[in-house]
């Protein structure tokens, strides 16, 4: 589940974290035919994907909404992601005081929205997508 800010996107139905690292190129003629590389940077990403919902944030529920992550976008505001299990999860849904991030598990880190839509087929329900590009670190969150 993916939390942002402390609070978890409205009506989402997938969340992916995509970790990677450039390999710089350290090949000389030493080396042959065979290519040789070192590490480079690491970068990470997540895309996240809701049914659409045009209410903004919940604070009750600790939700937000594609109004609240296209405002970040315009603004340019850097949120807290935390890639994790729900604390109170349940086969209920929703609870009232709304998901809570399990403690001791999962990944942080800083982020940016760097792009968002919204489709409306026919014949289904209206979907939102997101992605987010991580500035700086993602850690790992351990007890």
């Amino acid at each position: 589940m993916l939390f942002l800010d402390g609070n978890t996107v409205a009506l989402a139905t997938s969340c992916t974290i995509n970790v990677s690292r450039n390999m710089d190129e350290a090949s000389s003629k030493d080396d042959g035919s065979w290519r040789t590389v070192t590490p480079g940077d690491a970068s990470w990403d997540i895309s996240a994907e809701s049914l659409f919902s045009p209410d903004g944030e919940d604070s009750a529920q600790k939700q937000i909404a594609f109004p609240d992550l296209f405002a970040a976008l315009v603004d340019g505001k850097e949120l807290e992601a935390h890639f994790t299990v729900a604390e109170n999860a349940s086969s209920n849904g929703l609870p009232a005081e709304g998901w809570m991030p399990k403690a001791g598990e999962g990944y942080k880190g800083k982020c940016y929205v760097n792009a968002s839509s919204i489709a409306a087929p026919k014949g289904s329900a209206a979907s939102s997508s997101f992605s987010f590009t991580g500035n700086g670190p993602l850690e790992q969150v351990t007890a």
